[in-house]
């Protein structure tokens, strides 16, 4: 005897059985994965969300399991683990479905086959008959592996399995899980189902599979620190971007690439980006693992849920995140939608595909503090109220329309997040038309906003230069909406970006020492980001605030005329006040890059 066919003896003897732990009868058993990203076999330590799904799918108290995970954690190597352990020691009759009948057969053909060979438990038990070429595999006991569209009606009818597994999942037809899930109605009490995929979109394509990941116990991935060893869920709200990667053109990449970390939100240390601070993040034995966060609907119904965040560099992710909020700020969210699917492995809702939102106040009112409005330090840097250092002042925004013999004002508060608070609305009457601003002066006297803080509206013809005039006055800043859809910016190296608005050009008024400055911003850009604020629920208002307010918040619609998309007035609304001061309280947010990616800037001393 050979020492290969000894050692192949002994390992038979000592190979786990069927109720020992599947994890490691897959390490034994399996040398070489098809089509896999890493050379030998399969190793539990490198992904080890995957053996702790195979672990918890096998488990007599699990029946379906629905897996949102990101791209490039393993979802569909974790199903056909799944589908290798199960055929070696539970075999039964399988169906695997995915979108298309070519990319069925081809995965059979490509990555099943292959995998199965490996498997002795597998390989000796296939049938005589078995056709290697076939998109079908047929065991000696008369079990079948069906491989079927999920896109083709006849494909989802007509089998009886014990098992049933899903790919890919945001690809089939809504209706499509249901159909399968019904082929295991003759096995009811023994069957299992495993449904693994990028999320698709909350109503569309690809909603079954989230609807169905709700009615489960949703568990998350949670790290343990590996400097307190808390426990807690990847989120992308705790990714830090590198200080001083912003300056006036916008974020250095670069920096980003290299100097973004992860902030525990125990002990709040930031941990570098790097593998090995991952791995050891996401060691089980330290405390990693899934934790449940809702109470399943039915009894069986399990839901893990994986991003990037575990697995990807996080500086690679924020350059993404940056990339497609640039693009989005241009009205594309595609890059936005993406980023949120295959990295967040959270479902997309269209923003801007519908023309309904939320009319509901929030439970505030205009009066009150908020602890969250972020700060401006003395070098144009954004920071929490607890880390403002000394010459810092709040981030609130007045934003002015002006309107013959009186203006409209609305004062914001504003977070770091993005997220905003309505402070005031309010009507300002002036005495003798657009030449006295009093009434202004006192508004922003008594909110406190800093001079480069507040943005009015340039008006029309008749009274742009006496809005000039007195914006120069007291270093305001102006603004004019326009037809274009984006803009060209150079940046200081040379580099051509796209935005919504343009840099601000200098407007000088005879009699005025300095001059102010005017932003020229693309009226269905903005109102397509600014429409994205209210449907994240970024954007809020008072529940004290006037009906007035309200109706005219959504006194805009969007349509295509000609076309082309275009936001105008609904039938029967006559003004748009309080409308046109949102916009330009959110576009002076995103000239500091609280909303969106823009300019940072240094604040002056006050005049």
């Amino acid at each position: 005897m050979t020492g290969e066919e000894l050692l192949a003896e002994a390992l038979a003897v000592i190979k786990p059985s069927a109720m020992s732990d599947p994890v490691d009868y897959l390490r034994h058993n399996v040398k070489k994965i098809p089509a896999g990203v890493f050379d030998g076999g399969y190793n539990p330590k490198r992904w080890p969300w995957i053996a702790e799904a195979v672990r918890i799918f096998n488990q007599s108290t699990t029946s379906r399991l629905f897996m949102p995970w990101a791209i490039g954690c393993g979802k569909t190597l974790t199903l056909k683990l799944n589908a290798a352990y199960l055929m070696a020691n539970r075999r039964a009759s399988m169906a695997i479905y995915l979108d298309s009948q070519d990319k069925a057969k081809g995965f059979t053909l490509n990555e099943l086959r292959p995998l199965f060979e490996q498997v002795s438990d597998i390989r000796t038990q296939m049938s005589a008959d078995d056709n290697d070429k076939s998109g079908t595999l047929r065991f000696a006991d008369g079990s079948l592996i069906h491989n079927r569209s999920a896109s083709t009606e006849k494909h989802l009818q007509s089998l009886h399995v014990r098992y049933v597994l899903g790919s890919e999942c945001w690809q089939w037809p809504n209706g499509a899980i249901a159909m399968s899930l019904s082929r295991l109605k003759a096995a009811a009490f023994a069957s299992k189902a495993i449904y693994e995929s990028q999320p698709g979109n909350i109503e569309g394509q690809g909603a079954e599979f989230w609807k169905y990941y709700l009615m489960t116990d949703q568990r998350e991935w949670h790290m343990a620190c590996p400097a307190c060893g808390a426990r807690s869920a990847w989120q992308w709200d705790y990714i830090r971007f590198p200080e001083g990667a912003k300056n006036i053109d916008g974020w250095d990449l670069e920096q980003v690439q290299a100097g973004t970390t992860y902030e525990c939100p125990s002990c709040r240390v930031r941990l570098e980006d790097n593998d090995e601070v991952r791995s050891i993040a996401n060691e089980v034995e330290r405390g990693a693992g899934f934790v449940a966060t809702a109470k399943a609907e039915k009894a069986g119904f399990v839901g893990l849920h994986v991003n990037a965040l575990a697995s990807t560099s996080w500086g690679s992710l924020a350059v993404d995140m940056i990339k497609a909020k640039d693009v989005a700020e241009l009205g594309d969210l595609t890059p936005r939608m993406l980023f949120k699917q295959q990295y967040l492995a959270l479902p997309w809702s269209d923003e801007t595909g519908t023309l309904v939102v939320s009319t509901e106040s929030s439970d505030y009112a205009m009066a009150d503090e908020w602890s969250a409005t972020c700060y401006i330090g003395p070098r144009g840097q954004i920071v929490d109220k607890d880390e403002a250092p000394p010459g810092s002042v709040p981030f609130l925004s007045l934003a002015i329309d002006c309107q013959g013999d009186h203006f409209w004002i609305i004062v914001r508060r504003w977070a770091r997040t993005g997220h905003s608070r309505l402070a005031c609305y309010q009507k300002v009457m002036s005495n003798d038309g657009l030449t006295d601003w009093t009434g202004l002066d006192a508004v922003a006297a008594k909110w406190g906003v800093h001079p480069q803080l507040v943005m009015v509206d340039s008006g029309d013809g008749n009274n742009t230069q006496e809005v000039y005039k007195q914006c120069a006055i007291r270093g305001w800043g102006c603004a004019k909406g326009s037809g274009q859809e984006y803009f060209n910016v150079k940046t200081k190296n040379g580099d051509m970006v796209r935005r919504f608005y343009q840099a601000p050009s200098a407007i000088h008024v005879p009699g005025v020492q300095k001059p102010t400055s005017l932003v020229v911003w693309s009226n269905l850009s903005g109102k397509d980001l600014f429409y994205g604020t209210r449907s994240r629920k970024v954007f809020t208002f008072a529940r004290d605030a006037t009906p007035e307010y309200v109706e005219q918040l959504n006194s805009e619609v969007r349509i295509k005329e000609n076309g082309k998309p275009i936001w105008k007035l609904r039938q029967g609304v006559k003004h748009n006040h309080a409308y046109d001061c949102e916009l330009l309280g959110m576009l002076v947010a995103c000239r500091w890059g609280i909303v969106g990616r823009d300019d940072s800037q240094t604040l002056p001393a006050r005049q």
